[in-house]
């Protein structure tokens, strides 16, 4: 494992904060962590740690971070936002700590062509989407007077 770490005291030293970074030994996963810390005694106020996967990128030169995971807080306080993606990179799928969450579809030149976000939390017990808005993207050029353009979007619908 590789690890960094950076250390930021503002306020007149007043608070401290730290950011740690690990690596696994592939170099294709890495862990941020930040915490805010009382600089008199070390004890921990606030912590944010995201997760990340290195990927290739959608045009295939080069590489990037994809974040999958955040977790906010510590001990039994922790508030989780997970990511999912296809395989070409793009995201699918964003789901908050409060139920929140966004869906994602692409044509095959990677255009979204459907979004879809709840309208409120829901129940554990409920399908994630039975509370939903999507909108859909249409991509297909129009003709009128002899004119081309494209609209997008131009459906709109609720589920």
């Amino acid at each position: 494992m590789v690890s960094n770490q950076w250390q930021l005291d503002t306020g007149n030293g007043l608070m401290r904060k730290l950011m740690f970074e690990t690596w696994d030994g592939m170099h294709s996963n890495h862990t941020e962590t930040v915490q805010v810390v009382n600089p008199v005694n070390g004890q921990i106020l606030s912590q944010n740690v995201s997760y990340y996967q290195i990927v290739s990128a959608i045009s295939g030169s080069g590489w990037r971070n994809q974040l999958v995971q955040q977790v906010e807080g510590f001990g039994t306080t922790l508030l989780t936002n997970k990511y999912t993606y296809y395989d070409s990179g793009r995201l699918f799928e964003k789901i908050q700590d409060d139920g929140y969450y966004e869906k994602y579809e692409y044509d095959h030149k990677n255009r979204v062509t459907s979004h879809t976000t709840s309208l409120a939390a829901h129940a554990n017990d409920s399908p994630p989407w039975s509370y939903a808005h999507q909108i859909y993207f249409n991509y297909t050029p129009f003709t009128s007077v002899g004119m081309t353009r494209v609209v997008s979007p131009i459906e709109h619908a609720r589920s």
